[in-house]
């Protein structure tokens, strides 16, 4: 087995758990995921590095990529984090 660190950004997280969700209906945890991935190519994982990018910006940002930076930039806005109750 091959030592392996994965360099993972958030993003791509979810879309590789969204597809490993809809193959077993199971929720997915960043960790375990990438250990199964690297179990079933015989990889040993010896460090898992999640990191969050902003979206792409072209040097004249579409509608889309101001949309898409906005919602970067205001963490309220995005789905993936929840506001806490008061």
């Amino acid at each position: 087995m091959e030592d392996t660190l994965i360099f993972v950004d958030d993003g791509f997280f979810g879309l590789v758990k969204k597809h490993f969700q809809k193959t077993d209906g199971k929720e997915k945890r960043y960790l375990q995921t990438f250990r199964n991935i690297c179990k079933k190519e015989n990889l040993n994982l010896k460090h898992l590095f999640v990191y969050t990018c902003p979206p792409y910006q072209s040097p004249n940002p579409t509608q889309k990529e101001d949309f898409l930076m906005s919602r970067y930039q205001n963490p309220l806005l995005r789905k993936d984090i929840k506001t806490p109750k008061v």
